[in-house]
């Protein structure tokens, strides 16, 4: 796995996050009025550049993936969530290999 500091990508590990809440205390992770929750299974290739319009959330349910925007790379493995700010230009890496849901608020 590689550095998972960016001045810009941010990884949380939701699991730690998770077990340093009170027992059965919610935690907001974020809100959204309208959006999309989308289930995708990364596997190693290719992918293309991507720019969203809203702040994108990539929760790793299995495996690990990498993102990658410009030189900066963080990588997340399952219980991680990586957060893309919008307005940034970025793919998946190419090594990724897990599934993942992700998050877009409203745009």
């Amino acid at each position: 796995m590689h550095d998972s500091t960016s001045p810009q990508l941010k990884t949380v590990d939701l699991v730690t996050l998770g077990q340093q809440q009170p027992v059965d205390t919610d935690y907001l992770l974020t809100r959204i009025n309208s959006g999309s929750v989308l289930l995708l299974n990364q596997r190693p290739q290719h992918y293309p550049q991507e720019l969203h319009k809203v702040e994108e959330r990539i929760i790793v349910l299995q495996g690990q993936v990498g993102i990658v925007a410009g030189n900066d790379r963080v990588d997340a493995a399952c219980g991680q969530m990586i957060l893309v700010p919008a307005g940034l230009s970025h793919a998946y890496a190419e090594d990724s290999d897990g599934v993942v849901a992700v998050i877009f608020g409203q745009e």
